[in-house]
C-alpha cells in the first residue's frame, strides 16, 4: 500500500491539470475532478481511506504518516485490500496518461497583497489607527463603539502602508442584547508586512485600500503585468 501511495502521487505530479489533490486525503472533490477522465468516483475515494498520507518535506522530498486512528492499522492491511488498491492505481494511472493541462484557479493571497491610503478629510487631523487597551477590557457606549482603546499610529494624507485588510463584523452595544469581541463594522483590521510593525484597526470611511501584486519572484516572472485592484470586502456567510 505504501508503494501505491508513492505511485499515485508520481501520477498526480507529472499532471499538472491534477495538482493539489493529496495523497492518502480522501475528498469528494477530488474524485469529482478525476471522474472527468474516466476514474471511477467511489473506487478513488476507498483508494484514498487505505493509502498513508504523502506530505512534502523540505529540499523536495516527501514522507508517509499512517493515521492510526482512522484507517491505518492493522486491521485493513490484508490480501484483498492490496489487491483492490492496485487495481486502482493502475487504472487511475491508465486513465490519466492522455490528460491534458487545463488552468486552475489562483488563489488571491498568492499573488495579491493589501495596500492601505489614508484620505483624511478635511475636518480631520489625521487618521488614527489603534488597538484595543492592554490594561483592562475594552467596553462599547450606546452606539457600539470602543471607548478604551490605544493609539498606535497617526496617518497623513497620502501616507501608505503595505498590509493583510480584513473587514470587522458590527459589535453589539451596550443597548443590545449581547456584545461581541470586535470593533465596530465600520472598521478594518490591518496587519502590516512592510517591517514598520503597525497592526490594530482603522475607520473603513478614513482610508482606501487598494490590492497591489506581490514582490517576488514567482509573481514578477509568472503574472508581469498585474494591475493594482480595488480591494472589494468578502460578503457576509
Amino acid at each position: 500500500m505504501e508503494e501505491v501511495a508513492w505511485t499515485l502521487q508520481a501520477t498526480f505530479s507529472k499532471k499538472p491539470a491534477l495538482s493539489g489533490i493529496s495523497v492518502g486525503e480522501s475528498h469528494a472533490e477530488d474524485a469529482i475532478r478525476l471522474a472527468a477522465f474516466g476514474v471511477q468516483a467511489n473506487d478513488f475515494i476507498r483508494l484514498q481511506q487505505f493509502l498513508p498520507k504523502v506530505t512534502a518535506q523540505s529540499g523536495g522530498l516527501s514522507k508517509l504518516t499512517w493515521t492510526q486512528d482512522e484507517y491505518g492499522h492493522p486491521g485493513n492491511w490484508n490480501e484483498e485490500a492490496a489487491r483492490f488498491c492496485l487495481a486502482a492505481v493502475i487504472d487511475i494511472a491508465v486513465k490519466l496518461q492522455r490528460a491534458a493541462w487545463i488552468p486552475g484557479p489562483i488563489p488571491f493571497y498568492a499573488i495579491y497583497e493589501h495596500k492601505v491610503e489614508a484620505i483624511v478629510e478635511a475636518i480631520k487631523d489625521g487618521v488614527e489607527i489603534w488597538n484595543l487597551s492592554q490594561d483592562k477590557a475594552y467596553s462599547l457606549d450606546l452606539d457600539g463603539n470602543v471607548v478604551n482603546r490605544k493609539l498606535v499610529k497617526t496617518l497623513s494624507k497620502g501616507m501608505t502602508l503595505r498590509a493583510f485588510v480584513t473587514a470587522e463584523k458590527k459589535a453589539t452595544g451596550l443597548s443590545g442584547l449581547t456584545q461581541e469581541k470586535s470593533p465596530t463594522r465600520a472598521e478594518l483590521s490591518i496587519i502590516t508586512i512592510d517591517g514598520s510593525g503597525v497592526n490594530g484597526y482603522v475607520a473603513n470611511d478614513d482610508v482606501r485600500v487598494i490590492c497591489v501584486p506581490r514582490d517576488n519572484e514567482i509573481v514578477k516572472e509568472y503574472f508581469p503585468e498585474l494591475p493594482e485592484i480595488e480591494w472589494l470586502p468578502p460578503l457576509d456567510r
